[in-house]
């Protein structure tokens, strides 16, 4: 009976590890300030969508559903795409570090920090032009 119990408890935990693992986010801060944006931004996407399906109203604050959108979607994406590239940075053999003249440890970091840069770069374009076009449209739009 106690066995039972505490396999049970084990499974609960485990299950509240994932959760709490995917609202963390990740390793490194990279992944959860993605995960974090995604996060923050779908409420606001869902809730901007059902107002304008409720007012069916169209005009500039429209723009806000498919902001919201795009910056979930562009975030998640990106999360997603630095796990796929952290994952094939680990896989760099001891080979391909001496044909860029590092040794593998500071061959899996230097790709790893590429990566991150190229990352950072894209997001932050990403956030930056939503901005930009959001309140171009908003200030010169007429209605």
């Amino acid at each position: 009976m106690n066995l039972e119990k505490r396999e049970e408890r084990q499974r609960r935990s485990k299950e509240k590890g994932k959760l709490t693992a995917l609202l963390r986010g990740g390793k490194s801060p990279l992944e959860r300030n993605l995960t974090a944006t995604a996060l923050l931004t779908l409420p606001f996407a869902l809730v901007a969508a059902a107002y304008w399906v409720i007012e069916r109203t169209y005009n500039k604050w429209v723009l806000l559903v498919f902001l919201s959108f795009l910056l979930f979607v562009g975030s998640f994406g990106l999360r997603t795409f630095l796990i796929e590239k952290k994952e094939e940075v680990a896989q760099i053999s001891p080979e391909e570090a001496k044909g860029m003249g590092f040794s593998l440890n500071k061959a899996r970091e230097y790709e790893e920090k590429r990566v991150r840069v190229k990352i950072f770069k894209q997001w932050s374009a990403l956030v930056l032009l939503t901005l930009f076009f959001g309140g171009v449209i908003l200030l010169w739009w007429p209605v």
